[in-house]
């Protein structure tokens, strides 16, 4: 059996509690009501962008009807769009980076 002194500095003394519901920290802070608009607009973003994301996955099944496109076909196009996608992202990242997001959200909208 180990015994410890009571001047280690490895003892806890200081008691502790679990934090039940009641409990509240003082780094939670509420979102402004000014921000809630914002908060709004990133979220349209986002989902618009989420949509952009899988249009073309949506779309190639009519275009494929209609104009008679082979599964390999299909599955170019798709590829291409990701592509453009994966090829697209490095240098917007780098601009995003040190541009103006002003300007940015001007020219990308």
């Amino acid at each position: 059996e180990i015994s410890m002194d009571e001047g280690d500095a490895s003892t806890n003394t200081s008691p502790t509690t679990p934090l039940d519901d009641n409990t509240t920290t003082n780094n939670q802070t509420a979102i402004p009501p000014e921000f809630l608009p914002i908060l709004a607009l990133c979220f349209l973003v986002t989902l618009l962008s989420a949509l952009d994301r899988v249009a073309m996955s949506i779309a190639i099944l009519p275009l494929s009807a209609e104009f008679g496109y082979t599964e390999t076909i299909k599955g170019q196009i798709s590829s291409a769009v990701s592509y453009g996608y994966a090829i697209a992202i490095l240098p917007i990242g780098l601009v995003v980076s040190v541009a103006s997001s002003r300007v940015l959200m001007m020219v990308g909208v």
